[in-house]
């Protein structure tokens, strides 16, 4: 019920210029607002937090796994390239934790970017997906705290 030019309300229900919990509406300038039908567009985030150490049991399948990198990528790309991973070994560009939210599903990656240390143009990544649900009582409000610095 709007009794004036300027929407003011004079409806019981809608508490003026706050939110009806009851409704969960929010009465603006604008109109009226509801609260609970709304609609996120992207249904997943994407967010990176620093590693600043493995433990030894990661460091080895890191270091396992950035060696089959490199033998897969010899294997399909040497003769095409014309250059193969050096014996000289790797530099460790980025050590990440990669926090996936895909509606209410959340996934951890450890991610690993290298470099040749001879060939520094050849550069690859380890991926490797990793289970952190018994850290989630931790993890989670700093999530939170991440999209709040990163929005508003």
């Amino acid at each position: 019920m709007i009794n004036d030019s300027r929407g003011v309300s004079n409806s019981p229900y809608i508490k003026q210029g706050g939110i009806n919990m009851n409704t969960r509406t929010l009465e603006t300038n604008v109109g009226i607002i509801n609260l609970s039908k709304r609609e996120v567009l992207e249904d997943w985030i994407e967010m990176y937090f620093e590693m600043t150490s493995l433990s030894e049991e990661w460091k080895e399948i890191i270091s396992e796994s950035i060696e089959k990198k490199k033998q897969e990528w010899d294997t399909k790309f040497l003769e095409e390239k014309g250059t193969a991973w050096s014996k000289k070994g790797v530099d460790i560009v980025c050590e990440s934790l990669m926090v996936s939210m895909h509606e209410k599903e959340i996934t951890y990656k450890v991610i690993v970017c290298f470099e040749d240390k001879e060939n520094t143009h050849l550069e690859d990544d380890v991926v490797i997906e990793v289970d952190l649900s018994k850290y989630e009582a931790e993890l989670l409000p700093e999530i939170k705290n991440a999209v709040m610095e990163k929005f508003f």
